[in-house]
């Protein structure tokens, strides 16, 4: 599940069809590479974990870093993060059922070590 789920996203930081005005395809490329990785350029900004079921539902914690550098940081940011809101909102092709965001939890202030907040917010 979690390899479809990065496999959705990538494909969610692509230009769309039609009347797009966002952002220009090199615009896309470089915000899919920075948060779905690139080969010798970067790793990956987006971690798929944490697949766990309860009261007969799954859910899949995901760790996004929206880290941006230069004068359209803040545009590629909220670009990215419109993309990936409205990518976990249409679900997957697969079969999966519509997978709706139930909480937003913006970290930038651990993000020198994630790791203690993100346990916490798994409950441990």
């Amino acid at each position: 599940m979690g390899l479809q789920i990065r496999a959705h996203l990538r494909a969610w930081l692509r230009p769309q069809a039609a009347g797009d005005a966002e952002l220009d395809e090199s615009s896309w490329r470089a915000i899919r590479h920075r948060l779905m990785g690139a080969l010798g350029e970067w790793a990956s900004g987006v971690d798929v974990s944490a697949a766990f079921k309860r009261e007969d539902k799954w859910f899949v914690r995901l760790f996004i870093r929206l880290e941006f550098e230069g004068e359209t940081a803040k545009i590629a940011r909220e670009a990215a993060f419109k993309r990936i809101r409205e990518a976990l909102s249409a679900g997957l092709d697969s079969g999966w059922s519509v997978m709706t965001p139930t909480a937003w939890q913006f970290g930038g202030k651990h993000l020198t070590n994630p790791i203690p907040w993100i346990n916490q917010l798994a409950g441990l």
